[in-house]
């Protein structure tokens, strides 16, 4: 590909630019350009320690699903965090390996990552769009002659080569003899290549691939790794052997009673095998001559090992009370006698998320689709968590059971978290926690005014009393009026499920309070209701009348959205968010989005706007029609949860203009989005499939749930009526473009800064070829003078060619393409 660059024009190179940059600018992992003054944080759970690698100084522990924790050798507990989307291809971390010049990360959810300078100044690379499959299993690396040789392997595609960077071949069983595509493990023999899988061992010598199978009696070969002496030694269900060179054929060095899961060795000689059984107990031995010598483990689940000069433990902590799905990723590192020191993740409990709030002390609420946890991250980022099933021993305190899904969640005016827990079938009921001591009360139908366990949403009215929206248990809305007296029926009213209220439908989706007095409701096949609580004739200042259902105004159901053309658009039966726009009208997202002003008077609804999926690059529109939640920030712009991301509409001076967010993962996967979208919107979501949306009472700060976790955004306040965001970094360049490095022009430089900061401001430039290489970093880069002569860092001149040039200033960042012309 470089080659035919270099007999390219400038016009040529522009022409093949999108096409190119798509998987480049991914690989760079870099952010969106638009809507830098977002802040993006990741709420993930690190849920089990998956991979464990030391270089140096540094410890990384490979997390499910939550990325890699970066640890100090000499005091671990001080740990930073490596997450997909902004440093990591993904956050499923499945393997580790350093090559002798990097460390790369294996992750399950979307690809590879290269980190290089680890103990200095880490940069990372992101493969994610041209690796055969974002499904890596495992990675391994060496240095052969001056040239960095990595292989990858995938669940069911084989494995993979990239060599100084560059992706290169791809090799399967069918078509090249591979074993099983299925990989296991990779590890250097020398320059040979050494596969396990599931179905046995391949090696690969000279792009040859050979079964290497003799005198394994298992073939479910689960990790390879190098003694202390350099012989191959393999873990596989039968227990632990040794490759021998001269024979070519597998020595069997015993049993340990498990299915070994992970070999490694100590510095001192130590061979070390760990096993596992049905339950995921880990055991951990020893080789002593020709025995295998049982020692202790840290905590039960027990999954990785690694050693150097230490011997590093890592599995999941189960804490009393715990489901076994659950838990929290630790690292261990063992002690000369024979004890361990340990050190466990700080982070959410939850991992399929859907339901969200914020407390009124600010802290974020999140709850499991599986019901294994509720976790709280408290405005000091201190983590709280309800994890135990309330039982008579625990005072009834803790969850209605694991396995109620955590479909809702609200905060009361008194700072109560209302979360509902969702049963299938049989329905289960809602918790009311207090967020100072995390005890709750469990609430049923069979104790409370509950009409049905089964809640799809939790609203909580400005006054205080908080309403309950079911899906087809019984029950349809029921209001608690007083939050602190909920036993029995007395403080409960149910509204009238007749033709001319509620409606008979079973599914309230969705509820928005427009005033005091006027709540609307989505009611899924029949539309959006309005409720007026005190009718037509009394005003929002007017004492409310909950329990007089003889004076309320019931609306006709808005059954249809017309444009003018008089097309439908966006089905109202179908809505699943709602919320106000500044000047009073309604947004409602569902098939599309609306926003619309309805009249009391006559009951018609006027159609403000309107918009579906984008389809052509250069129109404003979602990222699909399949909207599920809306909120309206601080600025009045609304933020907008589709499956697959964020939209954010922001109108200045009768213009809208959208922002998008994608993880890296879903945009790959879609090729609608690698046509419409700049990979600048990759940016540090979750991933999965998104959910729900929540935000706290500034407006400021926003959090959006998925399959893989949560998401919280933090939005700066303030933006001048009609003045277009520009972000700090936006406004910069380089120049000139194209270049000549050789010619008069001289050396590049940087423009674009505001004329009365110019001569102070300073940026980082960093440049890339296509392939995502690091050229040449650059700090401290001021306007006007250069700052690139054209050579790369081994000091070698760039070739004709182009280039992307990522320029940071200011906690934001711009990408642009610059060509080199010689």
């Amino acid at each position: 590909m470089t080659d035919v660059f270099r007999q390219m024009t400038f016009s040529l190179m522009r022409i093949r630019l999108t096409g190119l940059l798509a998987v480049a600018l991914v690989n760079l992992g870099i952010g969106p350009v638009l809507a830098q003054e977002v802040v993006l944080e990741p709420l993930l759970s690190a849920r089990n320690c998956t991979a464990l690698l030391a270089v140096g100084d540094k410890v990384l522990c490979g997390t499910y699903p939550g990325g890699v924790l970066v640890m100090d050798r000499q005091d671990p507990s001080v740990m930073e965090r490596w997450i997909g989307g902004r440093e990591l291809a993904g956050n499923q971390v499945s393997g580790l390996a350093w090559s002798g010049r990097n460390v790369w990360v294996a992750t399950r959810d979307n690809g590879l990552t290269c980190v290089q300078d680890l103990e200095s100044d880490p940069t990372f690379r992101q493969y994610m769009g041209s690796l055969g499959s974002s499904n890596v299993t495992c990675v391994t690396g060496t240095l052969i002659g001056n040239s960095e040789v990595i292989y990858y392997g995938m669940d069911g595609a084989g494995i993979g080569k990239v060599t100084d960077g560059i992706p290169g071949f791809l090799f399967s069983a069918n078509q090249d003899g591979l074993i099983d595509d299925d990989v296991n493990d990779l590890q250097f023999l020398g320059e040979d290549l050494f596969i396990a899988t599931g179905q046995g061992i391949s090696r690969l010598r000279k792009n040859i691939f050979t079964d290497q199978n003799s005198g394994l009696t298992s073939l479910v070969v689960n990790d390879l790794d190098l003694d202390l002496d350099g012989n191959l030694i393999a873990a596989s269900d039968a227990g632990v052997f040794r490759w021998d060179v001269d024979s070519e054929a597998w020595v069997d060095l015993g049993s340990i009673g498990y299915g070994v899961t992970e070999v490694a060795s100590q510095a001192d000689g130590t061979l070390w095998a760990l096993g596992q059984d049905s339950s995921l107990n880990g055991f951990l031995y020893s080789l002593s001559g020709a025995t295998w010598v049982e020692a202790g483990v840290p905590y039960p689940n027990c999954s990785n090992i690694f050693a150097d000069e230490d011997l590093w433990v890592g599995g999941k902590v189960l804490e009393p009370g715990m489901d076994s799905r659950a838990g929290r990723a630790y690292v261990s590192r063992a002690l000369p006698d024979g004890g361990f020191e340990s050190w466990k993740s700080e982070s959410s409990l939850v991992v399929n998320n859907e339901g969200i709030c914020y407390g009124q002390d600010g802290a974020a609420w999140m709850g499991s689709w599986s019901g294994l946890a509720i976790s709280a991250m408290g405005p000091e980022d201190q983590w709280r968590h309800i994890y135990e099933v309330a039982t008579e021993e625990n005072d009834w305190n803790g969850l209605s059971s694991h396995g109620d899904n955590v479909l809702c969640m609200s905060s009361g005016t008194d700072g109560t978290i209302w979360a509902g827990q969702y049963r299938y079938l049989w329905g289960s009921g809602v918790l009311r926690i207090d967020p100072q001591t995390m005890s709750s009360d469990l609430l049923f139908p069979t104790n409370s005014g509950l009409g049905g366990g089964n809640m799809l949403n939790i609203l909580t009215h400005p006054d205080g009393p908080m309403i309950f929206l079911h899906d087809n248990d019984g029950g349809m809305v029921d209001i608690l009026l007083d939050t602190d007296d909920w036993e029995g029926t007395a403080n409960w009213i149910s509204l009238p499920q007749t033709f001319d209220a509620i409606g008979s439908e079973k599914q309230i989706l969705e509820a928005l309070v427009e005033r005091r007095d006027v709540i609307w409701f989505a009611v899924l096949g029949a539309g959006l209701i309005r409720w007026d609580i005190n009718g037509n004739q009394a005003g929002p200042d007017d004492e409310l009348t909950w329990r007089n259902f003889s004076d309320d105004y019931w609306s006709a159901p808005v059954t249809d959205f017309f444009d003018s053309r008089g097309n439908r658009v966006s089905d109202p039966k179908a809505v699943w968010g709602m919320d106000l726009a500044p000047d009073g009208s309604i947004w409602a997202g569902g098939t599309g989005l609306v926003r619309f002003v309805y009249n009391v008077s006559d009951g018609s609804v006027e159609l403000l706007e309107h918009w579906e999926e984008k389809t052509v690059p250069f129109e404003d529109g979602l990222l699909n029609n399949k909207v599920s939640a809306v909120k309206v920030d601080v600025n009045g712009d609304l933020w907008v949860a589709m499956s697959s991301g964020l939209n954010r509409l922001r109108s200045r001076g009768g213009e809208t203009t959208f922002d998008q967010w994608i993880d890296g993962a879903n945009y790959l996967s879609s090729a609608s989005h690698r046509i419409l979208y700049s990979p600048n919107v990759v940016a540090a979501l979750p991933g999965g499939t998104y959910r729900r949306l929540a935000i706290d009472e500034t407006r400021t700060r926003l959090l959006v749930s998925s399959t893989l976790g949560v998401g919280q955004l933090i939005v700066e306040e303030g933006y001048d009526e009609g003045v277009q965001v520009v972000t700090a970094a936006e406004s910069l360049y380089c120049y000139p473009n194209p270049w000549n490095p050789a010619g008069v022009d001289g050396s590049l430089k940087l423009g674009g800064f505001a004329s009365e900061i110019g001569d102070e401001a300073s940026a980082e430039v960093t440049i890339y070829n296509l392939e995502g290489q690091l050229i040449m970093p650059k700090k401290n880069v001021t306007a006007g003078i250069g700052f690139w002569d054209g050579r790369n860092r081994p000091g070698l001149d760039v070739s004709t060619g182009l280039y992307m040039v990522k320029i940071t200033w200011q906690g934001t960042s711009i990408i642009q393409t610059l060509a080199v012309v010689r």
